[in-house]
């Protein structure tokens, strides 16, 4: 976890506007007051006070304002986003800038970068370049990287007059902008290959789409590029993290041609001399808290050399008043006192570094509090350790309530340094010799929120209100929880009374062994191989079926992980030699607080069908993105139009975004169903549907879409030609995204692409059931077509594909 390396990044740019306005502000004023400000704001924020910082830049811009200086109030307009930045506050920094640059606010949100209208002004090019590179910094820190990488290519266009020395902070953040790219890839695919031997140069292309290891070479290049030591002790992290990786996943090999062909041996020698050299100010402080993370994470472990470089540290941010330094340095010495097995001086130094943080909602806090719930777990202090692992959620929240996504900067990944943090505390909870069940349950949920608010850079209660949900006495909710060494499995039975069991296989043969399940589903011509949907069905229904009464009338699935991936109606049992579903309706949700049972409404309020029957390429062109017509589309929306007293279609060239927003806006249609090509991703911006002419409908716009009602909410969605992205092991991420997105209490959505024939004819099935019979629940209406199916094609492949997300009622 590189902690601290933002506050480097920022200090360096902030020399920057310190500097423009020394060279500006000085023939432009003639009172020396707004220059003044700027001088007292940098003393604030060097000391880490970032709220008195950002009082007197705004007092600076005043004063600026007052004297008509527009070079002057766009430099403390930048100042001011950093120490937003400083303070955790990303969306409001992005915010800012986004109105001084010209762009619109929906930027911060994950929308693409509209037209730059500041840049049109008579601003030096250093300045604009300044002030363009910080904001694509900040949208990188929000985790929207494409947007990142269209900004910062933007910042180099405005540079090219400037120095090399003036164009290295841009560099320096699109090598950042490419690392987190890589790791956004590696994160889904779960893959990294070794080093292309192919030289590879810096360059950041808005459109590319790259391998792990590509974006990780060029932003090794560009590393290089921005010829800075900072930029060296990147370089070197990045090393450090993708060895530390490889080696985790007993990929040595891989591993030794990063290191070999990277010189990182003699890169690390070199940094060693170089940074006993620098001087103990804000930025050499920050250079040396982020060189001893990466030695106290190397092969093998740099531990004195790391605590000499954050003993120091503390020493001097003491002498300096640096507060913000001494307690990242400090958490840091407990870390590395953790990872050397010291548990006294760990918990020594960890619990220091919580009493030093003293800004609410800091970043770090709730890494030192769950740094000690570790180390007291460790010293066999488990009521102790829940305590600190539960204050660390705390913590986290209010991190996350200010930049609404865990900052990839500081923090790298949900899945890689906030999903542990829940996971470990409900092991340790599990562990207990009376679990509460039902509370080690609302901790899973917390974990199921944070995944979908991360996906969607939002809070989840924007789109769904909680407390509309009924009971459903009749469900029986599984929560399978995935762990290093074993998968877990509560229960919750009618009248909220639960059960728990175990099933002893590490996280490593369950991913296996659903890829398998998912392999075997996907190739048809090949038959069907039974064994990894029966060894599934043993792991997660076996065990459970003596809680399964006569009462029983669905069973809904909360999945975890590569579970999410998996059509949980094809498990067979194969002492009955049956599928689930020829027992039970089957739905999946991503946590009953967020989609869960709801009364649905009248059926007979309509429908409406959108159709994709010609073929087309992506909006882009691109290819390799072409899309086959549906050739039974046409038949799928007549034989579903039939089964409904009022109804509208739009297909061909009248199925458009324009047009399916106009009908939601002026009819009553409590249905959607829309056979058409599209994506689920673990990456939003890959999650979308298709309508003509190649237009793809992204998150955002399924949700202004479908939003549209005069009255109601749509009751479901049907999406009859989508698939998961190829190689995402997450990409049921997106499939939720759509769900919560679109404000459907439910949504049915097919796993990968099947045979036209038979979606066709399924869907038929399905509307049939669900109108022709009273009181069908949705779940039993896609039971009874899967089945209908079933008879004409017993492959899983034709049948298995569709999963009902949500309200199953």
């Amino acid at each position: 976890m590189r902690i601290v390396i933002k506050k480097c990044l920022i200090y360096g740019l902030l020399v920057i506007v310190i500097a423009i306005t020394h060279i500006f502000f000085s023939t432009s004023v003639s009172v020396a007051t707004p220059a003044a400000l700027v001088q007292q704001g940098k003393v604030a924020y060097e000391q880490g006070n970032f709220p008195t910082a950002l009082t007197i830049w705004q007092q600076a811009e005043g004063g600026y304002r007052q004297a008509d200086d527009v070079i002057g109030v766009t430099g403390s307009q930048v100042n001011q986003a950093q120490a937003l930045v400083g303070m955790g506050l990303h969306r409001r920094a992005c915010k800012l800038l986004a109105n001084t640059l010209g762009v619109g606010e929906d930027v911060c949100d994950g929308a693409a970068p509209g037209k730059f209208g500041m840049l049109q002004t008579n601003l030096p090019p250093s300045l604009q370049a300044l002030a363009v590179n910080t904001f694509g910094d900040v949208l990188r820190l929000l985790g929207n990287f494409d947007g990142a990488r269209v900004i910062l290519a933007r910042a180099m266009e405005i540079a090219k007059p400037l120095t090399d020395r003036q164009k290295s902070p841009i560099v320096l953040n699109i090598a950042n902008t490419l690392r987190d790219l890589g790791n956004r890839d590696r994160h889904r695919t779960d893959k990294l290959s070794a080093p292309s031997s192919v030289s590879i140069n810096c360059a950041i292309e808005p459109l590319a789409d790259l391998t792990a290891e590509a974006y990780y070479q060029t932003a090794i290049a560009c590393y290089q590029q921005a010829n800075s030591l900072t930029a060296d002790i990147d370089k070197f992290s990045l090393l450090v993290e993708i060895s530390q990786w490889l080696q985790h996943n007993n990929l040595t090999p891989i591993a030794q041609k990063w290191e070999q062909q990277f010189n990182q041996i003699e890169l690390l020698d070199r940094l060693q001399t170089q940074i006993a050299k620098q001087p103990y100010n804000n930025e050499g402080l920050s250079q040396r808290i982020n060189f001893a993370r990466s030695l106290g994470l190397t092969t093998n472990p740099q531990w004195q050399a790391a605590k000499q470089l954050l003993d120091s540290v503390i020493i001097q941010a003491r002498t300096l008043n640096q507060k913000s330094h001494l307690a990242d340095a400090t958490g840091t010495l407990g870390w590395l006192y953790e990872q050397n097995r010291q548990w006294d001086e760990a918990l020594k130094f960890t619990s220091q570094a919580i009493s030093l943080e003293s800004t609410p909602g800091n970043d770090t806090l709730y890494q030192w509090e769950w740094q000690l719930g570790r180390i007291l777990q460790q010293q066999n202090q488990p009521e102790q350790a829940k305590a600190a692992y539960n204050r660390s959620i705390i913590a986290l929240e209010k991190v996350r309530k200010n930049i609404r996504v865990i900052n990839p900067d500081a923090q790298l990944y949900l899945r890689d340094n906030v999903e542990p943090l829940y996971r470990e505390l409900v092991d340790l909870s599990l562990r207990e010799k009376q679990p509460d069940l039902a509370k080690i349950i609302n901790q899973f949920d917390g974990l199921k929120l944070v995944e979908l608010e991360n996906f969607l850079r939002c809070q989840a209660s924007e789109y769904r209100a909680v407390n509309e949900f009924a009971e459903d006495s009749g469900a029986v909710v599984f929560y399978p929880i995935i762990l290093a060494d074993r998968l877990e499995i509560i229960l919750r039975l009618g009248g909220n009374k639960f059960q728990r069991f175990t099933a002893p296989v590490s996280r490593t043969q369950l991913e296996q062994t659903i890829n398998n399940f998912r392999q075997n589903l996907a190739q048809p011509q090949y038959g069907w191989d039974d064994a990894p949907a029966s060894q599934l069905y043993d792991w997660l229904i076996r065990p459970a079926q003596q809680y399964l009464t006569p009462q029983t009338k669905h069973l809904v699935f909360v999945m975890d992980g590569a579970l999410q991936n998996m059509p949980v109606a094809a498990l067979y049992d194969r002492s009955r030699q049956e599928y689930l579903i020829d027992r039970y309706p089957v739905a999946m949700t991503p946590g009953l607080k967020i989609l869960g049972a709801k009364k649905s409404p009248a059926r007979q309020s309509g429908i409406l069908i959108g159709g994709l029957t010609t073929s087309s390429s992506d909006e882009n062109g691109n290819r390799g993105n072409i899309y086959e017509p549906l050739a039974n589309a046409r038949a799928e929306i007549q034989g579903i139009k039939s089964l409904f007293g009022r109804s509208i279609e739009l297909i061909g060239d009248n199925f458009t975004e324009e047009n399916i927003q106009r009908v939601l806006a002026t009819g009553k249609y409590s249905i959607v169903h829309l056979a058409t090509h599209g994506r689920f991703s673990s990456d939003p911006s890959q999650t979308f549907i298709l309508t003509d002419g190649g237009q793809k409908i992204d998150l955002n716009g399924l949700r202004s879409i479908l939003q549209q009602r005069q009255e109601g909410s749509i009751d479901l969605i049907v999406l009859s030609a989508c698939e998961t992205a190829t190689g995402d092991k997450r990409a049921a991420l997106g499939l939720a995204g759509v769900a919560i997105r679109s404000g459907a209490a439910s949504t049915l959505a097919s796993l990968w692409a099947v045979d036209d024939r038979a979606t066709s004819e399924l869907m038929q099935q399905f509307y049939g059931a669900l109108t022709g019979r009273e009181g069908v629940s949705k779940a039993e209406a896609l039971r009874f077509a899967q089945k209908a199916i079933r008879q004409q094609h017993e492959h899983p492949y034709y049948w298995a594909s569709f999963v009902l997300l949500g309200n199953w009622l």
